[in-house]
């Protein structure tokens, strides 16, 4: 999801990091 996003904003990898 996050990945595909063209602009992979830094709250997206944190969230790919711990996922909630």
């Amino acid at each position: 999801m996050a990945i595909a996003n063209p602009k992979p904003l830094p709250e997206i990898s944190l969230s790919s990091r711990m996922p909630r």
